[in-house]
């Protein structure tokens, strides 16, 4: 490895700046989209929900398949690295607004009232007053999601853009040493990522002390936070609207005049999906994707369950041990997981069928998120629903598995389903193995038609409709047991003793 130290800098110089150029342009476009999305203008806010969830439901291998060969097709002459890195920063911006939004919505209501009532305007208000306090307490999840964007720049390689993941592996294939090539640069990832932890508690840190927390009430969602407006307000808003949904059109057209004036719109280019074989050979890849998606799942449940009771433990040292095992598999990018399956375990002598090498990398990863969920959801958990079990004679493994862990998985079902959303689109990686999921059977058949837009638009529709299903299975039992709790309050606060007495026997 010391032999390729320059190479090693020139990809770790590369991953850097991709981030750094992507971080600052999902910065800016992520305060758009999180102002749309809390406006009091519903053509704003609902255009931004549609581009969030949009985005969100396509993998990223995908757009950055786009990016890479459709748009130079509409007549965007730029390069190659700024076409990834544009890729980057706009799927991060999307993340980057929910966490925004997730953040002014803990902003307790009173802030807003008394920003209204010093004679704050609406938009002095969310700029001076509530996106602090959200960016304070959203920067947590921000600083993950930034190393989430250090991960996502190791499928740049997939398009041919140099970065660190594409120098291991070459450095792999030239010293037949995949072990050393991708250890090494598992422990470079790790590096950054706890540089950027490090820069982002620091923030956080720093935030908290010009913003204590305050306890001004609840917080409210959205355009509901502010007063309902006046006769002048509502002219304004109605006016807002009005050039909102102008500038909407105008962007609908003039994208559709782009396409148009490249010739993607004539009728011959769709003319292949008005049969059925075509259909069929899609669906395949769409059965070959939920097959290793599931699998994926189905592997890591158990050890990710073990893991995040570990992590939820009572002892100390057991519980950091278990969070650091998770964090080391979380830091290193899928698709070293993916190489390291491909090229380390045959070196060993281990040859896995071609579905189980996306499959494992798929499960080592999930196992960690999996656990990492439930360690969450397990200390949120009453620690009066342990306490009673063990007032009540119960070991404490029986306690945990019995009494704990059943309600922890009950209000973590909504991450634990968006975890296998975030699998399935994983699956998009074995196209780089030539595995029958959704993603590879497109590009044969971008390579049998000779086209490029078309399939992987029809594509990105069918994961659209894929994970768009599964997150609104989420989102309707996030709402069912938020109605649950809802209800439990209700009666622990109307009859305490009742209830204790209920939860002791």
């Amino acid at each position: 490895m010391i032999d390729f130290a320059d190479e090693l800098a020139a990809g770790l110089r590369s991953t850097v700046e991709l981030v750094a150029l992507s971080w600052a342009g999902a910065a800016v476009l992520a305060l758009v989209l999180v102002s749309c999305r809390v406006s009091t203008v519903a053509p704003a806010r609902q255009a931004a929900k549609a581009v969030i969830h949009t985005v969100q439901s396509v993998p990223l291998l995908l757009w950055l398949l786009l990016a890479a060969f459709a748009l130079p097709s509409l007549g965007l002459d730029v390069s190659l690295w700024a076409r990834a890195a544009g890729t980057l920063a706009c799927y991060t911006a999307v993340y980057y607004a929910e966490a925004l939004r997730s953040g002014i919505n803990a902003v307790g209501r009173g802030q807003t009232d008394a920003a209204r009532a010093l004679g704050f305007t609406s938009s002095q208000t969310l700029v001076q007053v509530v996106l602090p306090q959200g960016l304070r307490h959203a920067l947590p999840v921000l600083g993950t999601l930034t190393i989430g964007l250090l991960l996502n720049t190791s499928l740049v390689g997939a398009v041919g853009v140099l970065d660190l993941t594409a120098v291991a592996q070459q450095i792999a294939y030239i010293t037949a040493d995949p072990v050393a090539a991708f250890g090494t640069t598992s422990c470079i990832y790790a590096a950054v990522g706890v540089v950027i932890t490090v820069i982002s508690r620091k923030y956080a840190q720093r935030l908290a002390k010009r913003f204590p927390a305050t306890s001004s009430g609840p917080g409210v969602s959205g355009a509901v936070r502010f007063d309902e407006p006046g006769p002048r307000g509502r002219h304004r808003i109605r006016a807002a609207s009005v050039v909102v949904l102008a500038g909407l059109v105008l962007v609908l057209v003039l994208g559709w005049r782009a396409l148009y004036d490249a010739g993607e719109l004539d009728p011959t280019r769709w003319a292949a999906y008005r049969e059925w074989p075509i259909w069929r050979f899609l669906l395949e890849g769409a059965a070959g994707t939920a097959v290793a998606g599931v699998l994926g799942i189905g592997v890591a449940a158990l050890p990710g369950t073990v893991l995040g009771l570990l992590a939820a433990h009572h002892r100390l040292t057991v519980r950091r041990t278990a969070s650091a095992v998770a964090d080391a598999v979380l830091v290193v990018p899928l698709l070293l997981w993916l190489y390291a399956t491909m090229l380390v375990l045959p070196a060993v002598g281990i040859r896995l069928p071609q579905i189980g090498q996306l499959v494992l990398p798929l499960a080592i990863t999930a196992a960690a998120g999996i656990a990492k969920i439930l360690a969450t959801s397990i200390h949120a958990i009453d620690p009066g629903q342990r306490d009673g079990a063990l007032a009540l004679g119960l070991p404490e493994g029986a306690a945990l598995r019995l009494v704990v862990l059943p309600q922890a998985v009950r209000h973590a079902l909504p991450a634990l389903i968006g975890q296998l959303t975030r699998t399935i689109k994983d699956t998009s990686l074995g196209l780089l193995i030539a595995f029958p999921e959704l993603l590879g059977q497109t590009r044969v058949l971008s390579g049998h038609t000779f086209l490029v837009l078309q399939p992987y638009l029809v594509t990105a529709a069918l994961y659209a409709v894929i994970t768009g299903s599964l997150t609104l299975l989420a989102h309707t039992l996030e709402r069912r047991s938020r109605r649950e709790t809802a209800r439990t309050s209700t009666r622990t606060d109307a009859a305490p003793d009742r209830t204790l007495a209920a939860q002791l026997t």
